[in-house]
């Protein structure tokens, strides 16, 4: 598989683990919603893209958020209970070299913060739909913000990353790309993480609750997950009237039947999508 396809959640996933076994004790929460920052220090290689996104960020981080919550039904506030700075930078940390964009918790000052890396290298080479990405990655961010930071490290990972695509629409495109490539030999169960295929069957759980269940069930399910601090098996059985285990059943057979109506990529290889 090409790295440059590789996902970043599975990092982010790690570095939030770690981060909250040891500093999330030093943090209180707060009631009050801040607004967003820039962090206009930067001088890097990318000065021109740099003075581009940093006039556009604003209007696009707002509709982001806006387009997100009828996309998945997680409460608009103004504001954030964690505060949100835009940074830019030349390159991504170990780990994330590829990724166009990524969400980072960190603390400053005794409170929590979480800061959106914009990655202008992988910006310039244009392999990534910008406003997908970054609605991606405010996904991950508006979902640490609602659940509270210590809630959202207790989420799976296929949840994490199936929300964000999903609400993205970022999935048809993945699920196509997976297919072309591997047929449904990326199917592994929810449970099970082997690769960055694995986003396109994450996608598909939150698919199969839109179809079968329809876009309220999917919102209110997202809104219960959230106000149950992560217990996803009774928000499921509240919203969707699916026990866990009938639900994952459910989801690989929809999976299955997903990818046949794929069916086999007849193209030129080099003519299949990129996953991103």
């Amino acid at each position: 598989m090409d790295k440059s396809s590789f996902p970043k959640g599975m990092n982010r996933i790690i570095l939030l683990a770690l981060f909250f076994n040891f500093f999330l004790p030093l943090h209180s929460a707060e009631s009050r919603r801040i607004p967003w920052a820039l962090d206009e220090v930067y001088s890097g290689s990318y000065q021109e893209t740099f003075q581009k996104l940093r006039n556009e960020i604003q209007f696009l981080l707002r509709q982001t958020v806006i387009d997100v919550v009828g996309q998945i039904g997680l409460n608009y506030q103004e504001g954030w209970r964690y505060p949100l700075v835009v940074g830019f930078l030349d390159n991504a940390p170990p780990g994330a070299e590829f990724a166009l964009a990524y969400v980072q918790l960190g603390m400053e000052g005794g409170e929590i913060r979480q800061d959106l890396r914009i990655n202008l290298s992988q910006y310039e080479k244009e392999h990534f739909d910008f406003e997908k990405v970054l609605a991606h990655e405010i996904t991950h961010a508006m979902l640490n913000d609602a659940m509270g930071a210590e809630a959202s490290t207790v989420l799976p990972l296929w949840f994490h990353e199936g929300l964000a695509v999903y609400a993205a629409n970022q999935g048809e495109q993945m699920l196509k790309s997976y297919v072309y490539h591997y047929g449904n030999s990326f199917l592994n169960g929810l449970d099970h993480y082997a690769s960055a295929a694995d986003y396109a069957e994450n996608y598909l759980a939150f698919k199969y609750i839109h179809k079968k269940h329809g876009s309220n069930a999917l919102h209110n399910f997202v809104f219960e997950v959230v106000k149950r601090k992560g217990d996803i098996p009774n928000a499921l059985e509240y919203t969707c009237f699916e026990k866990w285990e009938d639900f994952l059943k459910n989801v690989m057979e929809f999976s299955e039947s997903e990818i046949r109506e794929i069916g086999i990529f007849k193209g030129r290889p080099q003519d299949i999508p990129q996953p991103y």
